[in-house]
């Protein structure tokens, strides 16, 4: 692994069993990390080390999600359960049916949001008891917490809607794309990315379009937002686009296939499939680093760290300079 300049210095890596699918979710001076080895691992933010890990018995290709002191793991074919795992030991609070397939949950306001089928399904996110279900005529795949109790709720058939646990009807809905969308919510707003290269903006309390962009590109994963800017990641580019208006503010070309993009200080830092990882913003870029192999997931930033999973099973923490 090499790094370039003295932007970023590493701090610790970490060996997994498998490369991983997702990046890491940073939270409360933990790293948890789910992989391919069908392993959750948390690991210290600090130092990088293991504090506990769990084994179940499918690849996890989702990032996990927090909520409560706990941490809730979607677990595919042949469980396809949404567990709830203790933060402090990786016991078992509880566990729940989902869908069959790549079901992203998402948290907030004691509750948790998971795909079950063609429905949204809520649940008690300390009891596991299920509050509530809301039905599609489409599978549900992945979800995002908007505020104010609401959850953002998109379909394989690129359908989006807004719900709220206790209204056995979605507030909106609308058809974004024909397929493949992925979402994200900050201030209010709902940032959703299809694969045919349409990005767009809605209000998530009424669900009116905002503004909408064709970025020319296939789309892959949610945008990021960093304050008035969205990063969204295509399959060559990162593009820039003004986060309340919609417009392209500038476009990163890497040199070759973008694996994810993440968010520090105001720039994109950008993943690349051979490994590189760049920080891009309107000013020019920069290469951080070239980890070995591959890049095997999105980049992750928090709290002025760097976390980038490589080719080799690794997972390396660097400290922005």
């Amino acid at each position: 692994m090499e790094i370039a300049a003295q932007l970023a210095v590493l701090v610790w890596s970490f060996k997994a069993g498998a490369p991983a699918d997702a990046p890491p979710l940073v939270a409360e001076g933990r790293v948890f990390y789910a992989v391919a080895d069908k392993k959750i691992y948390v690991v210290r933010l600090d130092d990088g080390k293991e504090l506990w890990s769990r084994r179940f018995r499918a690849p996890l290709p989702v990032t996990p999600v927090l909520e409560d002191e706990l941490v809730y793991q979607y677990v595919p074919y042949p469980e396809g359960y949404l567990y709830a795992l203790r933060v402090a030991d990786g016991k078992v609070a509880w566990r729940a049916r989902a869908g069959p397939g790549v079901v992203c949950p998402a948290a907030g306001d004691g509750v948790v949001a998971v795909g079950r089928g063609d429905d949204a399904v809520f649940y008690d996110s300390l009891s596991g008891e299920e509050v509530a279900r809301v039905k599609f005529d489409e599978a549900v795949v992945g979800a995002a917490y908007g505020g104010g109790g609401a959850f953002l709720v998109w379909t394989g058939g690129g359908r989006v809607a807004a719900c709220r646990p206790g209204e056995a009807e979605p507030v909106w809905r609308t058809r974004v794309a024909a397929s493949g969308v992925f979402g994200a919510v900050a201030s209010g707003r709902a940032y959703l990315a299809a694969a045919s290269g349409d990005v767009a903006c809605y209000d998530v309390s009424t669900g009116e379009e905002v503004w909408r962009d064709e970025l020319n590109e296939p789309l892959a994963g949610a945008p990021v937002v960093a304050g008035d800017a969205l990063f969204v990641a295509g399959r060559r580019s990162v593009f820039a686009c003004s986060a309340s208006g919609g417009e392209v503010l500038w476009t990163f070309n890497p040199g070759g296939n973008v694996v994810g993009v993440a968010a520090a200080g105001g720039r994109a830092v950008v993943a690349c499939e051979d490994g590189r990882l760049f920080a891009a913003s309107a000013q020019g870029s920069e290469e951080l680093l070239r980890l070995d192999g591959y890049a095997a997931a999105a980049p992750a930033v928090a709290a002025g760290f760097l976390l980038a999973a490589d080719g080799e099973n690794r997972l390396h923490c660097f400290k922005f300079e």
